[in-house]
């Protein structure tokens, strides 16, 4: 978790002025694995949910949720990344999801597909 508070001042230009809540913030700085033990790395926000379902003695998180999987067609070679997010996830919060997931700095275009068996 310290971790994770030493590396949100590198983002500062994305915090939301007024708000307490900085999700995308928090996702960049959550994106950092730390070492948690001999030879073994977590990432902070997973470490912290299983701290809350200990001390709540339940699941802290239940929401519908879409798994996706994003696919970058480069030519001779796709690069791709799997994720999980809340059913009702907008386009501008996916947007800075996939930012967060494949280290962009907002600066590449991309577009929005909804494929024959996707949704439904």
């Amino acid at each position: 978790m310290n971790k994770a508070c030493d590396n949100v001042q590198f983002y500062e230009e994305n915090f939301i002025k007024g708000t307490v809540i900085q999700s995308c913030v928090s996702m960049k700085a959550s994106n950092y694995f730390f070492r948690d033990g001999e030879n073994s790395y977590s990432h902070p926000n997973e470490v912290m949910y299983k701290d809350l379902e200990t001390f709540s003695n339940g699941s802290v998180i239940s929401c519908k949720v879409v798994k996706m999987e994003i696919v970058l067609e480069l030519g001779d070679y796709e690069i791709w990344r799997r994720v999980i997010v809340p059913y009702s996830i907008t386009f501008t919060e996916l947007h800075d999801i996939i930012q967060t997931l494949f280290h962009w700095q907002d600066y590449h275009l991309h577009e929005f597909y909804i494929m024959d068996g996707g949704l439904g």
